[in-house]
């Protein structure tokens, strides 16, 4: 028996993909190589429910598919989690003593880093980073800024 894709689909968010993103926030930190095996037990279910060969390029099959890859969920989870700091959406204990507002956007300024890699793969600086680079142009809608970070992150992961 072959379920349709709309329901293998549905079984898709409800049993694997709710747990990618609960734990999101966590992996934000996470190297690639840690991160890699869930990527490629997700490319592959996706393959599966859409029917696609398996040695079909990864990037040609979110083109055309509203599930978020992993990599892609993990950005836009800590980008809405810097929206909802920054508009008092949600309460921290971390102070940030890095923000700055303007007239044209709340921005926030990255934390000094030593000269070595090690302080860029922090997760407070990949987070106030991957804000930054959407901070003009979100909207003051929880809503729509979720459509909007979730369409960057998939952009972002195409190119």
């Amino acid at each position: 028996m072959v379920l349709p894709q709309k329901l293998t689909l549905q079984c898709y968010h409800s049993l694997f993909h709710c747990h990618l993103r609960y734990m999101c926030l966590v992996w934000g930190s996470s190297t690639k190589n840690s991160i890699a095996p869930l990527c490629t037990i997700q490319n592959s279910i996706i393959k599966i429910i859409y029917k696609l060969p398996k040695l079909s390029p990864t990037k040609s099959v979110y083109i055309n598919v509203t599930v978020l890859p992993l990599e892609a969920c993990i950005e836009y989870e800590l980008a809405l989690h810097m929206y909802k700091i920054v508009n008092d959406l949600i309460y921290t204990s971390h102070s940030l003593n890095y923000f700055h507002s303007s007239r044209l956007a709340k921005t926030i300024k990255l934390p000094p880093v030593l000269s070595t890699k090690y302080g860029t793969n922090s997760c407070l600086y990949k987070v106030i980073s991957l804000y930054n680079l959407n901070a003009a142009d979100l909207s003051n809608s929880l809503n729509t800024a979720k459509i909007q970070l979730s369409t960057f992150a998939k952009k972002r992961f195409l190119n």
